[in-house]
């Protein structure tokens, strides 16, 4: 527990961390200001977020990039923090091995950036940036640096991915050929465009058979998302919750769930003869369904749970078969509005006619005589 005491008018801080005592100034003439800075201080040393300060030369690039994957560790999910031991243990740290970090610059920053994308996608190269940004940035944060030297750096162009998804045949084919662990798992991808790691972890309390929905509290975008069921889902989660083994929906005779599938998938798909196709294109082939039935972009981004509609627009994309029906479509409308038009003409030119030749001498007669 940290202690404040004052020194003239300015109130400072002692509060130990890793076996030392630091004494520093709080800055300021107001006790509370100075007790919510050493709470400030205290949380980020429980939540592991606190770097110690020390003196320029003495900051390693190393030493943080450790710091900085225990924090990773703990505040992101296991899939952000593999990524982000992959950036640095791999190539970050192997990169500016033996640097301060006080030595890094705008120029050498690129220089890496430059030197990556000479060997991988942008894609991947974007990825290191992005964990090498945020390290700077929480380098700042808690006084090691005085400016990010990467914060001007913009990001490598990303060329928008290939969309695949299945053909009617091509479904038919993979389900046939999966395996039977397999298979509950495809369909409910298929009809709900759920991603691999919600399905490996979806668990009988997300599933409301009675209003059939299912509820996912742990999202890529955290944010809670709902999905209703079709026919094809609820038959297929109904008679899976008839064997329940344990709380996880899709597990094994004992009750585990699969912590993999992709060796399963990959057979399947050999077998299927389907090529060019991963497990997150069955999430595309639900999209790209619903795009290509007509369904509007806003419907689409709530059902596949984007946080905004840039990701929800890859989907504007259809078939060629659908492109062709499009083009079709304003023949025939041609036709008809030609046909509308027609039939409006014949019809006005008859009433002009009957105008000219019958009503006009009844007209005359009427009039009276000329005296």
């Amino acid at each position: 527990m940290g202690k404040l005491y004052k020194r003239g008018k300015i109130w400072y801080t002692c509060y130990n961390y890793r076996g030392k005592r630091i004494q520093e100034s709080a800055r300021t003439r107001y006790r509370k200001v100075a007790e919510l800075k050493l709470q400030g201080i205290e949380t980020k040393i429980v939540k592991g977020e606190y770097f110690d300060i020390v003196e320029p030369h003495e900051i390693v690039f190393k030493d943080v990039a450790e710091k900085y994957l225990n924090w990773s560790k703990i505040n992101k999910k296991p899939s952000s923090y593999a990524r982000d031991v992959l950036s640095l243990k791999i190539h970050l740290i192997t990169y500016f091995k033996g640097k301060c970090l006080h030595e890094l610059t705008h120029m050498m920053i690129e220089e890496y950036q430059i030197m990556r994308a000479n060997k991988v996608e942008n894609a991947t190269v974007n990825r290191e940036m992005q964990c090498l940004k945020h390290l700077l940035k929480k380098a700042v944060e808690n006084g090691y640096i005085k400016i990010n030297p990467s914060q001007n750096i913009k990001m490598l162009k990303e060329p928008p991915g290939s969309i695949r998804w299945l053909v009617l045949k091509e479904e038919k084919a993979l389900l046939d050929t999966c395996a039977e662990h397999l298979r509950p798992i495809v369909i409910v991808a298929l009809h709900t465009g759920l991603r691999k790691s919600a399905l490996l972890n979806l668990k009988w309390i997300n599933v409301n058979l009675i209003n059939r929905i299912i509820t996912l509290t742990e999202t890529k975008n955290n944010n809670p998302h709902t999905i209703p069921m079709n026919q094809v889902v609820y038959e297929e989660l109904l008679h899976l919750n008839n064997e329940r083994r344990s709380g996880f929906v899709f597990t094994d005779e004992e009750g585990r769930p699969f912590k993999k599938v992709d060796r399963s998938f990959k057979n399947a798909l050999k077998r299927a003869e389907i090529k060019d196709f991963r497990f997150h294109d069955l999430r595309h082939t639900f999209a790209s369904r619903l795009a290509m039935a007509g369904w509007n972009m806003v419907t689409i981004q709530r059902l596949m749970g984007h946080k905004d509609l840039q990701s929800t627009m890859r989907y504007m994309h259809l078939s060629k078969g659908h492109l062709q029906e499009a083009v079709d479509s304003l023949v025939q409308n041609t036709k008809s509005v030609t046909n509308t038009l027609q039939l409006s003409f014949d019809k006005n030119a008859e009433s002009l006619k009957s105008l000219l030749y019958n009503d006009a001498p009844v007209a005359q007669t009427d009039r009276a005589p000329v005296s």
